[in-house]
């Protein structure tokens, strides 16, 4: 086949089958729920390099590409089960983060899984009774024993934005209850998620004496 056609051929090919499994995702959720953890961190991690790839950003021919995929990440965020979205995002945070074919992570791409969970923290009251807050809290406390904040006083963090914004939406919902979600985490040695959780809960307690 000329190489043109081939081309198209493979274009078509790629549009059904975004398209079909934007369907399968939206017509039968539970199969997004039943993805396990590393096919569903494969498969955000393809998404979201492909829409982040600066070489098919304003490629007219390619916007119902983009908009397909597109499409599938907003399924995964909405479908999956929300625990397992969290760990697979916040892991992409870490510095160095082991990405599949020895790829590196670029800013692009961390500035999509910043949105990803920009979305879920936005969304957490829809799904809280899905949710192990006692994991979410883990691995948040996990990513600040890898990234303290001291580490990057005076400069810009943003995936440690981010996760202040999480842990504030949890606290929104649960209040001082939250104090009962530390059950994964050795409270006794004092970590930073302990003092950031102390924190929020002084700030939201001034807002409503005020």
């Amino acid at each position: 086949l000329p190489h043109g056609v081939r081309e198209e051929a493979g274009f078509r090919v790629v549009k059904h089958s975004l398209h079909a499994a934007h369907q399968l995702f939206t017509s039968l959720p539970d199969v997004v729920g039943s993805i396990s953890d590393q096919m569903l961190g494969q498969l955000l991690e393809e998404l979201l390099f492909r829409l982040h790839d600066p070489l098919l950003q304003g490629n007219e021919e390619l916007e119902v590409l983009m908009k397909g995929m597109n499409e599938l990440v907003m399924d995964i965020l909405h479908f999956a089960r929300p625990n397992h979205v969290f760990t697979v995002l916040i892991r992409f945070l870490y510095e160095g983060a082991p990405l599949s074919g020895g790829r590196e992570p670029s800013a692009e791409f961390v500035d999509g899984v910043l949105r990803c969970l920009l979305e879920m923290a936005r969304r957490m009251h829809s799904f809280v009774g899905a949710l192990d807050i006692d994991v979410l809290l883990y691995d948040a406390h996990m990513f600040l024993v890898a990234h303290p904040p001291s580490k990057y006083r005076g400069r810009e963090f943003r995936p440690l934005r981010l996760l202040k914004t999480i842990l504030n939406e949890l606290v929104k919902i649960k209040g001082e209850g939250i104090r009962t979600h530390l059950s994964l985490i050795p409270t006794e040695t004092k970590p930073t998620i302990c003092s950031y959780l102390d924190l929020v809960l002084q700030q939201h307690a001034g807002t409503r004496g005020g």
